[in-house]
């Protein structure tokens, strides 16, 4: 169980329902917070950033990578490399749910969707483990609209 949280043009919030905090029995909460929490941005070759700002959390382990790096593509054009960019980004942000048994597979589309935001359809399929029923049962689709990504939660 999750904290729920209701996302805007701006971000997110928790969200409230009969004045206590509302809870996410599903998985949008995690899928979202995992798309939308800056993973820390690896470093060069030669050992140099890529960027000055690496972002992500200082204290995240390597070999258990945590967010997306969807906002490494904040200030780019949307070109066809940019939505692929934004399509390993939103996929290798999920996976943890595929190595944890929750999901079987992750399947993410990227498109463009008018001038300046980058539309992402994605699915997460139902592993076949019953330990996980209840998160599928309660999991139902969003669509949100945040930072310059529309995104459509599906799972299956």
């Amino acid at each position: 169980m999750d904290l729920r949280l209701r996302w805007g043009l701006q971000g997110s919030d928790l969200e409230i329902e009969n004045g206590d905090l509302a809870t996410d029995e599903g998985l949008v909460t995690p899928a979202l917070v995992s798309l939308f929490t800056d993973a820390r941005k690896a470093r060069t070759s030669q050992g140099a950033p890529e960027l000055q700002d690496l972002r992500g959390w200082w204290g995240e382990d390597a070999g258990d990578p945590f967010g997306s790096l969807l906002w490494t593509l904040a200030r780019e054009k949307i070109t066809d490399a940019a939505l692929e960019r934004a399509r390993t980004a939103a996929h290798d942000g999920l996976l943890w749910l595929v190595r944890e048994g929750i999901a079987s597979s992750v399947v993410v589309r990227a498109s463009r969707v008018g001038r300046d935001v980058i539309g992402l359809d994605v699915e997460l399929r139902r592993a076949p483990s019953s330990a996980w029923a209840p998160l599928w049962e309660a999991t139902e689709g969003v669509t949100i609209t945040t930072g310059g990504v529309l995104l459509n939660l599906a799972a299956r």
